[in-house]
C-alpha cells in the first residue's frame, strides 16, 4: 500500500468475515480508506468490481469514488504480471457499469428490474418526476385539501394555530408536507401514521415518538459539542496563552459534555438552560470567521432547546390539542392518497417511490431479495450517519451475516435531510458481537 495508514485505518481496510462500522471524524480520511478497501477487496481477494455494493448519497461522492478507484487499479495494472494484467483490466472495464452509486440510484436499478411484480406500467417507472414539476403536483393536490377541508371546524382551528394570516395557509401546506415527508422516511409510512396517531392518546415519554424527539436533540447536541470543539481548537492552535478564555469555555462544556448520552428531555434541557447561562467567550481576534461561526451556532441550538417546553407541559398541550393533531394526520392520509392517484394517473415516480417500492420488492418477492443477496460478496456504505429507516431496512433485506462495511460520522448527521436518524448509527456503535466491529 502506497499511503502511510494508521493501525486504526488499516484494521478498516483489512478486516474481513465481519460487519464493520468505521465511526471518525471530517477529514480524518474515512473516504480513503473505504476506497483502499474496495481496492484490496477487488486486487487481493479477487471479489470483482460487479459483485461489490458501494453507496453513498451523491452522484458526485459516487463519480469520485468510481475516479479514485479507477486511479488506483490502473496503477497496480503498470506492475502486474500477464495473468494479474488481465483480470485488472477486466475489472477496470466493469467499472463504469459496477454498483457504486447513490442508494436512489441502486434503488431504481431494482425497480426496472421488477417493476412488473408490482403492477406497475414500464412508462411509469421509466418517467422520473423533476423536482420543480413534483412541486407543482403537491401544491395541487394541497390545494385541494384546503378546499376539501375548508367548512371542518378541527381543520379551520389548525389554520389558526399555524397561520398568522387567514389569507395565507401556506404553512398549513408546509407542515402536512412535512409530517409526509418523515413518514416517507418510514419503511412504513402508513402504519407509522397510524403509531403516531396511537402515540397522541398516551403520555408523550411513552411513545415512539419520544424516541425520534430525543433522536433529533440528540443530533442537535452532536452539533452543539461539535461547535465547542472547533472553539477549543482555535483558542489552541492560535490563542494557547489565553487562559481565562480557555478556562471559560470549557467552565460552560462541562454543563453539556455527556448529554449525547441522556434519554430525559427535562434533564436535557436543565443542562442546556444552565449552559446557556454561562457566556460563552468571543474571540480575541474579530477577524477569525470559524471562531465567531461555532461561537454563533451554540447560541442558535441552546436557542432552540430552550424554546422547548417541558414534557409536563407538552403533555398538557397534546391533550388539549388532540383532535387538531389528528385532523392533521388525517390530512396527511390524504394527501398520500391524492398524490398517489396523480402519479398514477401521470405515470410518473419519484425519488421516494424509488426507495419504497424497491423496498416492496425485496420484502414481498423472496427471489428478488436472494438474487441481490447471493450477488454482492460485499456492501459499502459511505457516510451511513446520514441514513434514515428506509435505507437501512433496505441493506438488511440484502446483506448476509457478515459482510456490511459502514462509514460515517454521527457528528455530521443533518437530522432533516432525508430525515436521517443519528439513532441508526449509535445503536450500531452499541451492538459488538462476533459478526459486527465498531472501529
Amino acid at each position: 500500500m502506497s499511503k502511510n495508514w494508521n493501525q486504526e485505518q488499516l484494521e478498516a481496510i483489512t478486516t474481513r468475515n465481519t460487519n464493520i462500522l468505521v465511526s471518525a471524524s471530517a477529514g480524518s480520511g474515512k473516504t480513503g480508506v473505504l476506497v483502499q478497501r474496495l481496492v484490496e477487496l477487488v486486487t487481493l481477494d479477487h471479489i470483482e468490481i460487479d459483485e461489490i455494493l458501494a453507496m453513498t448519497f451523491s452522484e458526485d461522492a459516487a463519480n469520485e469514488m468510481k475516479k479514485r478507484l479507477s486511479s488506483e487499479i490502473s496503477k497496480l495494472v503498470l506492475n502486474a504480471d500477464d495473468n494479474n494484467k488481465q483480470y485488472l483490466q477486466s475489472q477496470l472495464s466493469k467499472l463504469s457499469n459496477a454498483h457504486i452509486s447513490t442508494i436512489h440510484s441502486f434503488c431504481y436499478s431494482i425497480l426496472k428490474n421488477y417493476y412488473y411484480l408490482l403492477g406497475l406500467s414500464s412508462k411509469r417507472v421509466a418517467t422520473l418526476c423533476d423536482e420543480a414539476t413534483l412541486k407543482l403536483y403537491q401544491n395541487q393536490v394541497l390545494e385541494e385539501i384546503i378546499h376539501e377541508k375548508s367548512n371542518n371546524k378541527e381543520f379551520q382551528i389548525l389554520c389558526s394555530m399555524l397561520c398568522s394570516r387567514p389569507e395565507d395557509l401556506q404553512p398549513v401546506k408546509n407542515t402536512i408536507l412535512k409530517v409526509a415527508n418523515m413518514a416517507n422516511s418510514q419503511s412504513n409510512p402508513m402504519q407509522w401514521l397510524e403509531n403516531a396517531k396511537r402515540d397522541y392518546s398516551t403520555n408523550l415519554k411513552n411513545t415512539h415518538f419520544y424516541q425520534v424527539f430525543m433522536d433529533y436533540w440528540h443530533g442537535r447536541i452532536y452539533m452543539l459539542k461539535d461547535s465547542f470543539e472547533s472553539l477549543f481548537q482555535q483558542l489552541n492552535e492560535h490563542y494557547p496563552d489565553d487562559v481565562n478564555r480557555y478556562e471559560k469555555l470549557s467552565l460552560k462544556y462541562d454543563t453539556i459534555r455527556n448529554l449525547e448520552n441522556s434519554h430525559d428531555f427535562d434533564d436535557l434541557r436543565n443542562h442546556v438552560y444552565s449552559c446557556a447561562r454561562l457566556v460563552c467567550p468571543t474571540s480575541p481576534d474579530a477577524a477569525n470567521t470559524i471562531y465567531k461561526e461555532n461561537r454563533e451556532r451554540i447560541t442558535t441550538i441552546e436557542d432552540e432547546i430552550l424554546s422547548v417546553p417541558p414534557v409536563d407541559v407538552m403533555n398538557k398541550m397534546i391533550k388539549e390539542n388532540q383532535c387538531v393533531i389528528f385532523e392533521l394526520f388525517n390530512c396527511v392520509n390524504l394527501y398520500f392518497n391524492k398524490i398517489e392517484t396523480l402519479k398514477n394517473e401521470k405515470e410518473i415516480i419519484d425519488f421516494s417511490d424509488m426507495e419504497h417500492f424497491a423496498l416492496q420488492l425485496l420484502r414481498e418477492y423472496d427471489e428478488v431479495a436472494s438474487y441481490y443477496r447471493n450477488k454482492f460478496k460485499q456492501i459499502m456504505v459511505d457516510e451511513f450517519q446520514d441514513s434514515n429507516d428506509v435505507q437501512d431496512e433496505l441493506v438488511a433485506l440484502i446483506c448476509k451475516e457478515n459482510n456490511v462495511f459502514r462509514v460515517g460520522d454521527v457528528k455530521q448527521s443533518i437530522y432533516g435531510f432525508r430525515h436521517a436518524l443519528p439513532s441508526i448509527m449509535q445503536s450500531y456503535k452499541e451492538k459488538e458481537d462476533q459478526l459486527s466491529y465498531s472501529i
